[in-house]
């Protein structure tokens, strides 16, 4: 159900896009470093779009393995004072001076 949800969504938000697309036919002036282009509106609005999805990506990307990195670090952290009780309850008690 929840990936018929997902699917409907998709299809919603793609219907509206092509509206859109097609009440504005204009072309417009894409000014660059070492140029210009004329491109649809759509196309550009879409490529800017597809730019924020890749540079969230890449940010959440880095954020997922510094957190990767860190949960390492912690279990490793665990295993040695895990392994520290582990030694001294094997070291037998000494009974008076």
């Amino acid at each position: 159900m929840k990936h018929v949800l997902l699917l409907l969504l998709v299809v919603l938000v793609a219907l509206l896009g092509l509206g859109f697309a097609e009440i504005n036919p204009g072309l417009i002036r894409v000014n660059y470093y070492y140029g210009a282009l004329q491109l649809p509106l759509a196309v550009t609005l879409l490529a800017a779009l597809g730019v924020g999805v890749l540079v969230g990506l890449t940010g959440a990307l880095l954020n997922h393995l510094k957190l990767q990195r860190e949960i390492a670090r912690l279990r490793r952290m665990v295993e040695l004072r895990d392994q520290e009780v582990r030694n001294l309850r094997a070291i037998p008690i000494k009974d008076g001076p």
